[in-house]
């Protein structure tokens, strides 16, 4: 007799079976501009992955008065992520965003699939 897992919902749709691709979430961590590295021996027990979440609205100091509009998803930038071994290895390089603007915030959140 075959072994697996099915999920259905309330209608008797699958919605989890044996083909289902399913990742881990082990943790996340708010970075800023430059490198970083996150050692976690539970990346050797996967494949791992890693997403940025850019947090667009954060960019303006609130106490700052700005006139007309400003298009500031040209200054969010994404994180250069690599893995080696146990080992996560992000580097993100500044935008170019005026210096008075604080660094625009970055939540990479990562796992395993």
């Amino acid at each position: 007799m075959p072994a697996g897992i099915i999920v259905r919902d309330a209608a008797n749709n699958v919605v989890v079976d044996n083909s289902t691709f399913l990742g881990r979430h082990i943790g996340s961590v708010v970075i800023g501009f430059g490198t970083g590295t996150i050692t976690d021996d539970r990346f050797l027990l996967g494949i791992p992955w890693a997403v940025p979440l850019l947090e667009g609205p954060s960019l303006i100091n609130a106490n700052s008065t700005i006139s007309g509009h400003v298009d500031i998803m040209q200054y969010l930038t994404s994180p250069t992520v690599n893995f080696s071994g146990n080992t996560l290895i992000w580097q993100r390089a500044p935008s170019g965003q005026p210096s008075w603007w604080g660094t625009p915030t970055c939540t990479l959140l990562y796992g395993i699939s």
